[in-house]
């Protein structure tokens, strides 16, 4: 016949409800003036074969980890939708996917086609605070599959290009081998310096 003191709630199929009388899901936790205000609902997503935590506003669908099989699962939504997509996957073997479900290799992103060096649909490695008025420099990586050119750029946002140095350190640079013998050694012939 279930429980209810007012405050938790075990009903007939043995879900429990914090602060909300009608759980959905095996453990919801409701936060707000209103039952549906903000959830955090612990449950099971039968068609994926996955545990799940994840929090709803409102009624929708805002952001979750999955846990079951062989992968977790994080995924998040635009807002109000009910309808979750996945934003990163760690799969059994430990390989890491950001947008992208069957990583094939430790770490892979799926970026949009790019060929905008300063911001759009790249990876990038940055120092600063993270905001764009403050970011001292940039090392943007992109793909343009409509081009078929991958691309580095060193960049510090709103100006112009900066300078990328490859082996500050000292050692050799090789292009199209594995094995330079100068300082840039190309397949295509030898360099001493490039202008």
């Amino acid at each position: 016949s279930g429980f209810n003191d007012g405050h938790v709630v075990i009903d007939e199929t043995g879900k429990v409800g914090i602060g909300v009388t009608n759980p959905s899901e095996k453990l919801q936790i409701a936060v707000g003036a209103t039952p549906e205000a903000r959830n955090l609902k612990f449950g099971v997503d039968s068609t994926l074969g996955t545990s799940e935590i994840y929090s709803t506003e409102n009624g929708g669908y805002n952001r979750g980890l999955s846990l079951g099989g062989s992968d977790v699962i994080f995924s998040t939504n635009g807002g109000g939708s009910t309808t979750r997509t996945e934003r990163l996957r760690i799969t059994s073997n430990g390989w890491i996917g950001i947008d992208q479900s069957t990583p094939q290799s430790k770490v892979q992103f799926d970026l949009a086609d790019s060929t905008n060096y300063q911001n759009s649909g790249c990876f990038t490695l940055s120092s600063g605070d993270g905001s764009s008025a403050n970011l001292v420099n940039k090392l943007n990586f992109g793909v343009s599959s409509t081009n078929n050119y991958a691309w580095i750029q060193s960049i510090k946002p709103g100006t112009d290009a900066l300078a990328l140095s490859l082996q500050p350190g000292g050692g050799k640079v090789g292009i199209g081998t594995d094995n330079p013998t100068t300082k840039v050694h190309s397949d295509l012939g030898v360099f001493a310096s490039l202008n």
